[in-house]
């Protein structure tokens, strides 16, 4: 399984607006080139499922997850539930820093095509990565993504 990880500095922001910014996935396709659509289903204690379609290096990726919000620690987990590729979770966790507040995510993914694994992976954690940025960039346009 490949890990993607990207930590960004959102200046001059406490981490609950951060938090509280980034848990509203409805603004994310409005803000983000990346995302096509994003439908919400609220669940129940903080949890919702959410369906994504995102531009994915020369096609489109979809999928359902799980999301679980904890607002007192800062956290939202994922969970894909069915979708394109074999495996995809992670974390964001916001903190506050001198100045503004850390954005760290997290994620492991599973193509699910092992005998392709040395070309499409590579290719699949860029567009990741990419697309995590380019969130963060639509949703915090002055951050700074640290790696």
């Amino acid at each position: 399984m490949k890990e993607v990880s990207l930590t960004a500095f959102v200046p001059s922001q406490s981490a609950e607006t951060v938090y509280t910014t980034l848990s509203n996935f409805s603004t994310y396709p409005d803000l983000c080139e990346s995302i096509r659509k994003i439908d919400i289903q609220p669940m129940e204690h903080n949890e919702t499922l959410s369906d994504w379609e995102v531009d994915f290096h020369s096609g489109v990726l979809r999928w359902q997850e799980l999301d679980v919000f904890d607002p007192i620690n800062l956290i939202i987990c994922f969970r894909q539930t069915t979708g394109d590729i074999e495996h995809f979770s992670g974390s964001w966790q916001i903190s506050d820093v001198e100045q503004g507040a850390n954005i760290a995510f997290r994620s492991r993914f599973d193509i699910g095509l092992p005998m392709l694994a040395d070309m499409l992976d590579p290719i699949a954690w860029q567009a990741l990565r990419d697309n995590i940025g380019g969130i963060i960039h639509g949703l915090f346009p002055n951050s700074l993504i640290r790696d």
